[in-house]
């Protein structure tokens, strides 16, 4: 009979380090992640200039803004800056398969810009 009761409380002990390690997870590391999509900062496209991926071209969009950041060995530098209505972004996050051409014809775009 003790041994029945030493299972019982083994396994109530498992049910509740279970259920703690749940809650946990589920509410409290929401907390530590950064918030992706929410607020004023969103990602629109990477885009990988070499195949280490040291180098990037990195499409943002900061509230109406649009930002066109290139990234080499750690330094980032700001390479063009551009309204949302220039692009015809729709307001929702647009990183996507649907987005595969925005980003070609941004940088033609910009190498227009920049040979003028």
């Amino acid at each position: 009979m003790e041994e029945y009761l030493l299972v019982l409380k083994f396994i109530g002990l498992l049910l509740l380090v279970a259920l703690l390690a749940y809650l946990v997870i589920r509410f409290g590391l929401r907390r530590l992640q950064p918030a992706a999509g929410r607020g004023y900062l969103r990602i629109i496209q990477k885009t990988a200039l070499d195949l280490k991926g040291d180098r990037l071209l990195v499409l943002i969009q900061i509230g109406e803004r649009v930002l066109l950041l290139g990234s080499a060995q750690g330094d980032v530098s700001v390479l063009a800056e551009l309204s949302a209505e220039e692009l015809s972004l729709p307001n929702e996050n647009v990183a996507g398969p649907e987005s595969e051409s925005l980003f070609p014809g941004l940088l033609n775009s910009f190498r227009r810009k920049m040979k003028s």
